[in-house]
């Protein structure tokens, strides 16, 4: 009896010693597969993100399907809630540029798809703070936002998105304001926002040796704080640690802030890693690429009259872009010789006109700076190095006293003409 017991011992050890080599590396393979797959697309969505121009709406909606496959084809991986979750970014980022309401009905399913499938993972508060940011601001839908924001509260009481929740839930129409003592009216300092990009989960464009921009960017932004302080300029990041901030929360802090500027600090990407330099994007209304989301905005604005009334109000608030621009001037000017200083032919990229997200939405003189490519080998050591970053942020530093001396400078010249006209 017992030799028998111990032959069926042997016989189930032997059974379950066998599925575990067929069943343990198809998960792991299947694993890999996933993470291969992400690691395909995440670059793609990073351009897709960070572009310049116009998209073309084929290549948009092909990383978005490729997104979507992978999430349902591996749906215990670990990449398919992440997968989600950039596949309702590009939904929402895709109608930045066409206005259509239909790109912001599928951003919203995919964050559903998100947080139904896979309410514990740690995107899903971030899925449903994205979804009350569209319903709010996009869609004036308050009683839609106000559940999505409760949900955070209710679920996620401990998640890092609890206390925005509740901002937000205090600033929607009806909500009973607190009222607080006044203050005593002080003057106020020059203010500086920055605005370094990516963070948490959203790791921005990648280099060698698992260098990520957002950790670079922090680092630069945290150092030229310091710097800017210790002018006695005031300082305020839009986030301080790392952890993921849309580019609505950004926006929506400079200007509640009211900051004098703003500086969006990032670093590039390409797949030819011989490619590299500095280039600063500002935004110019006057430019065709601006005017093109106005008129797309008015053809389409029984679906978006909400992005309509933004752009217009907008348009009121950036009327004059010579101060972005002179500010973009200042940044470029002092990035590229403090990055030659330090060695190596970079490449002066110039300053461009641009339509990002963060440009348009902040109401201040305000600039997207890519400091140099990740990518790159020579300029990722620099970027990785505390020397590196240290200098990026002195130049960013003598570019804030160039721009104010300069600002400065025009507005007595302005004050001047008024003068002698009376």
């Amino acid at each position: 009896m017992g030799s028998l017991l111990r032959q069926g011992y042997c016989f189930k050890f032997l059974v379950g010693l066998t599925l575990s080599l067929f069943v343990t590396p198809a998960k792991a393979s299947s694993s890999s597969a996933a993470e291969r797959e992400y690691g395909r697309l995440r670059p793609i969505f990073h351009r897709l993100e960070h572009t310049a121009k116009p998209p073309l709406r084929d290549k948009w909606e092909q990383t978005i399907r490729g997104f979507e496959t992978l999430a349902k084809k591996f749906p215990e991986s670990p990449q398919a809630p992440r997968a989600l979750f950039s596949a309702a970014r590009l939904w929402r980022s895709l109608h930045a540029w066409s206005g259509v309401g239909r790109d912001l009905d599928y951003s919203l399913a995919a964050y559903d798809r998100l947080v139904g499938r896979y309410p514990k993972n740690s995107l899903a508060d971030d899925a449903l703070i994205a979804q009350a940011e569209i319903l709010q601001s996009k869609r004036a839908e308050y009683t839609g936002a106000r559940q999505k924001l409760k949900a955070v509260v209710e679920r996620y009481g401990s998640g890092d998105q609890v206390h925005l929740a509740r901002e937000m839930l205090g600033d929607l129409p009806g909500a009973k304001k607190v009222r607080k003592p006044e203050a005593k009216v002080q003057s106020k300092k020059f203010r500086v926002i920055l605005d370094p990009g990516h963070g948490g989960h959203d790791a921005g464009a990648l280099g060698d040796r698992k260098l990520q921009e957002k950790d670079v960017v922090l680092a630069i932004a945290q150092e030229l704080a310091t710097l800017l302080r210790s002018a006695g300029i005031e300082v305020l990041l839009t986030r301080e640690r790392d952890t993921f901030v849309s580019l609505d929360q950004r926006a929506s802090f400079a200007n509640r802030h009211q900051g004098d500027l703003l500086i969006s600090i990032h670093a590039n990407a390409h797949e030819n890693r011989n490619v590299g330099g500095v280039e600063t994007y500002y935004l110019d209304v006057s430019n065709r690429r601006y005017k093109g989301r106005l008129r797309h905005a008015m053809r389409n604005q029984k679906k978006a009259i909400n992005d309509l009334n933004y752009i217009l109000s907008d348009l009121s608030t950036k009327a004059d872009t010579r101060a972005s621009l002179i500010l973009a001037q200042q940044v470029q000017g002092k990035l590229v010789p403090a990055l030659r200083s330090a060695g190596g032919k970079i490449r002066d990229l110039g300053t461009k006109a641009a339509v990002f997200q963060i440009l348009i939405d902040t109401q201040m003189p305000s600039v997207l700076a890519e400091v140099a490519f990740v990518s790159n080998p020579h300029e990722g050591r620099f970027l990785r190095s505390g020397m590196g970053q240290k200098r990026v942020a002195s130049a960013l530093y003598e570019a804030v006293l160039a721009y104010r001396k300069k600002m400065a400078s025009v507005q007595q010249k302005s004050l001047a003409v008024l003068s002698e006209k009376r």
